[in-house]
């Protein structure tokens, strides 16, 4: 090596020393055996006014690989309760419970009681969910019937903690059934920040049945944050429909004739696609709105119609969108007498015209009140399901 390149050797190593001498090690780090993993929360009050949080946590458990694949043991979630004025000071004291911090970025729901979800603003409880930066906007909202935190002793039948179990209800609820409405974190903040500040979000039961389980049973309707009514799940699956939400699910219609409607006999239309446009004019007086509707689908049951020729196929199909437009027709009627835009025009009429929403802002129930709904249906039946359109047992 001659003197140069020994030189310029040099130099390289006192500038990689150099370097290292701002390079900042782990000085925060925290190991996994810090964490307390944080899966879903309750949020209720106390009789004496304070915040209760319950958090409910994954319990890592060992697994055993005698069998010749991982067999995990029991007890792999488990819930602690603390109480304060705040939820913060209420998250500060889990670890002098767990012996660990709490870790926000798992969540997977977070539940809230009935009870304190009707005296207040559930937005104000949850600020410290929207600060913080371990908690995700992804993370689901849900309301309970009674107390939140008697939910997470429920067993999941097929996920692994109860948390996840109510998540994936309002995912498949939503996909699937059209009965049900996923609400996350950044949905809630966004709706209580339209101008109609009406927020919707899923509403849990706690079923008759054994073992005892978690069931959707519609959707709260939170004005302003603070619940006051809820929708059933044939309320959802027309407001999926007003919204252009609708992703998969059945339409019911009533069989005619007086001996199936003493039986309330009815068949169904199985949905591949839903799209409904929403028009309106707000010169009017009352203001207009009109819905169109296009649905299409395959016959799902076939108790009391027949379908075997081109003129019995229009005549179940105008049959169908009759019974929608009633359904349809029936729900807006109940919004318009509760005076509850759930349906969002007053969002409509911010968007198309500013000014105009400014001067009917502070009187927009009473003139959503007042709105006259037109509703037109078409549907488009691709599919008996079968070689025939005739009923099954039919000779």
């Amino acid at each position: 090596m001659n003197v140069t390149t020994s030189k310029f050797f040099r130099i390289k190593i006192v500038i990689a020393v150099s370097f290292l001498i701002f390079l900042s090690g782990c000085w925060n780090s925290m190991e996994l055996t810090d964490l307390a993993y944080v899966m879903g929360l309750s949020i209720d009050q106390t009789k004496e006014g304070e915040i209760e949080l319950t958090t409910h946590m994954y319990s890592p458990t060992p697994t055993i690989g005698a069998q010749g694949g991982g067999v995990t043991t029991e007890g792999e979630y488990f819930s602690v309760k603390t109480t304060d004025d705040s939820v913060f000071e209420a998250i500060r004291d889990i670890p002098l419970h767990v012996g660990r911090k709490a870790q926000w970025s798992h969540m997977r729901v977070i539940l809230i009681g009935e009870e304190f979800a009707r005296e207040h603003d559930i937005s104000d409880v949850l600020d410290f969910f929207y600060r913080d930066h371990e908690p995700r906007f992804k993370t689901y909202v849900v309301i309970t019937q009674g107390r939140a935190s008697e939910y997470w002793g429920i067993k999941p039948f097929i996920e692994r903690t109860t948390a996840q179990q109510i998540r994936m209800i309002q995912e498949s609820g939503t996909a699937f059934s059209a009965k049900a409405r996923e609400t996350r974190m950044l949905d809630l903040a966004l709706q209580l920040n339209y101008p109609v500040k009406i927020a919707t979000v899923p509403y849990i039961e706690r079923s008759d049945q054994t073992p005892e389980s978690v069931v959707n049973t519609g959707l709260a309707i939170l004005p302003n944050g603070k619940m006051i009514d809820r929708l059933s799940t044939a309320d959802v699956h027309n407001l999926l429909i007003l919204t252009d939400e609708y992703l998969s699910g059945t339409i019911e219609y009533p069989c005619e004739g007086e001996e199936y409607k003493q039986k309330n006999r009815k068949d169904s239309l199985e949905v591949t696609r839903l799209k409904t446009k929403v028009s309106s004019n707000f010169s009017k007086t009352p203001p207009t709105i009109h819905f169109s509707t296009k649905v299409q689908g395959h016959l799902g049951e076939l108790q009391c119609w027949t379908m075997a020729t081109d003129e019995e196929r229009q005549e179940l199909q105008v049959h169908i969108e009759n019974s929608i437009k009633t359904q349809l027709g029936a729900f807006i009627k109940y919004l318009q007498d509760e005076k509850l835009d759930v349906i969002g025009i007053g969002n409509i009429l911010y968007r198309k015209d500013p000014k105009q929403w400014k001067q009917h802002e502070d009187n927009w129930e009473q003139i959503f009140s007042e709105i006259n709904f037109e509703i037109d249906v078409e549907v488009n039946i691709i599919s008996t399901g079968m070689t025939t359109g005739d009923d099954l047992t039919e000779e």
